[in-house]
């Protein structure tokens, strides 16, 4: 009797402590899933569902990894989550709730970062990829107006404001090479648009008033310190 209890508890704790395979004869661990598998965990008390998904899409045949909690079994249908999605060369990590939400988007050589609430948005985004290699950031408000400043290989830095319509009031494309001493930030002799792009100017080459006519004048100073002007065109 003693032999047979003996045996028994020997048993017993080879499978308590055996390493269980899901289509695998060779386990590497306590439980180890060759194939697709889910995990699904539902908290009533607080009224969460959590969900881990590993699985390779047949039609895109791409191994894709889920982890989510969110309040509600689906996540298309759920108010408030965390998401992490990674698959092959890429990946996605979002928060939400009621009011806002914040996602972070990565590829290889792109990465986006938006957060959007209720009434506005900002966004950043980067790629090292292509022929013109950028980075933008912007912010604006659901109802309407956007400001972006964005730098690329091919313009440097340019600036955008669209007013609440989405017109782009002001674009100013930034030079890239150094000014001299004493210069200033202009566009070439522009008086009346606020799109072009801004060169290093000499103060005096961008003295133009306008009259209240809408004519332009060209203040120019002599060899005495006396001023005087000269007709140009209003660009």
């Amino acid at each position: 009797m003693k032999k047979i209890t003996v045996l028994l508890c020997c048993f017993s704790l080879q499978v308590l402590f055996s390493q269980v395979g899901i289509n695998t004869s060779t386990p590497q661990k306590m439980l180890d899933v060759n194939g697709n598998f889910t995990s699904k965990y539902q908290d009533t008390s607080a009224g969460l569902f959590y969900d881990m998904t590993n699985y390779k899409n047949d039609l895109a045949g791409t191994p894709t990894i889920n982890l989510s909690v969110a309040n509600n079994s689906s996540l298309s249908a759920a108010t408030e989550y965390s998401f992490i999605g990674v698959t092959k060369g890429a990946g996605n990590f979002a928060v939400r709730d009621t009011n806002a939400l914040s996602s972070l988007v990565f590829n290889a050589g792109t990465t986006a970062f938006i957060s959007q609430s209720t009434t506005a948005n900002t966004g950043f985004w980067g790629s090292s990829t292509g022929s013109n290699p950028y980075s933008r950031m912007e912010a604006g408000k659901i109802s309407g107006g956007l400001a972006r400043v964005e730098t690329n290989a091919t313009n440097g830095i340019q600036f955008t404001a669209n007013n609440i319509s989405g017109t782009a009031q002001t674009t100013y494309t930034f030079p890239t090479e150094a000014g001299t001493n004493g210069q200033i930030m202009a566009l070439s002799g522009n008086t009346t648009s606020l799109v072009g792009k801004l060169q290093w100017k000499d103060i005096s080459d961008i003295m133009i008033l306008k009259a209240p006519n809408g004519s332009c004048y060209k203040v120019t100073v002599n060899n005495v310190g006396i001023l005087s002007t000269s007709p140009v065109t209003c660009n």
